[in-house]
C-alpha cells in the first residue's frame, strides 16, 4: 500500500476515535473465538494476544474455523 493510503487509513481511525488495546484475550476458540482472535491478529493494534482453550482441534471444527487439516490434535 502507498503511504497516501495508509496516511487515510490512520486519519480514518482518529476521526472515529477508535480505541486501541495492548492487550487482549479470547477465551474460547471455536466457531466465534477463532475468528475473533484471527481478525484481533490481523487488525495489528493488537500488542499481545493470549489464546485460552483447553480443547483439541477435530475434523468436525474445520467447517466452521480458520484451522486446516494439519492442525487437527493441536
Amino acid at each position: 500500500m502507498s503511504n497516501s493510503i495508509l496516511n487515510d487509513i490512520h486519519n480514518r481511525q482518529l476521526d472515529i476515535r477508535l480505541r486501541s488495546y495492548t492487550h487482549a484475550i479470547v477465551a474460547g476458540v471455536g466457531g466465534i473465538g477463532s475468528w475473533v482472535a484471527f481478525d484481533l491478529a490481523m487488525s495489528g493494534q493488537i500488542q499481545n494476544l493470549y489464546v485460552i482453550d483447553s480443547d483439541v482441534i477435530e475434523c468436525s471444527n474445520l467447517n466452521r474455523t480458520p484451522f486446516r487439516i494439519t492442525d487437527i490434535g493441536f
